[in-house]
């Protein structure tokens, strides 16, 4: 028995067929490559995922922004503005990196503001009490040389109660 020749029309998708082949091959070869080439890429973007589903991110974001928010005033009326200009850059290169969708670095940089937020807190509350015991010792002797001058006791109540006047 004689085998039939392969007709030129054969031999043609014969050929088509082994290039469609080769190509899905080296493209499926090309992904396999880039996925074992990013195993960081792809254990950020699960921590980023879990960044957001367990709320840390957006916890963290708004504490931060609550704690500028309350200590601006604060850092504004003991003399701190250099740190509360710093504090809210920082904040806004969190705020960038949380819009650039960089959630780890992100999460990082609005701890970071927390805590220098919370160390500006403890020195001012520092400050407070030291100014205030030293206040209340230099008033102590005044309101008490009020109190025994009988001339100052009147016109003392006489002020309390115009202020009080005032307040209906």
């Amino acid at each position: 028995m004689k085998e039939n020749p392969l007709t030129q029309r054969d031999q043609i998708g014969y050929i088509f067929c082994v290039l469609v082949l080769i190509w899905n091959v080296s493209i499926f070869s090309q992904a396999v490559s880039n996925e074992s080439k990013d195993p960081k890429e792809e254990q950020k973007t699960q921590s980023d995922r879990e960044l957001i589903e367990t709320g840390k991110l957006e916890s963290v974001r708004k504490k931060a922004y609550l704690g500028l928010k309350g200590i601006r005033v604060s850092l504004l009326n003991f003399g701190k503005k250099q740190e509360l200009d710093k504090l809210a850059n920082d904040y806004g290169q969190a705020e960038t990196l949380y819009i650039k969708a960089e959630y780890g670095n992100a999460t990082i940089a609005f701890e970071n503001i927390f805590k220098s937020i919370i160390s500006f807190e403890e020195s001012i509350r520092k400050d407070y009490e030291s100014k205030t015991t030293q206040l209340s010792q230099e008033l102590a002797p005044l309101i008490v040389t009020i109190r025994l001058d009988e001339k100052i006791k009147s016109f003392y109540f006489t002020c309390i109660r115009k202020i009080l006047y005032s307040f209906r």
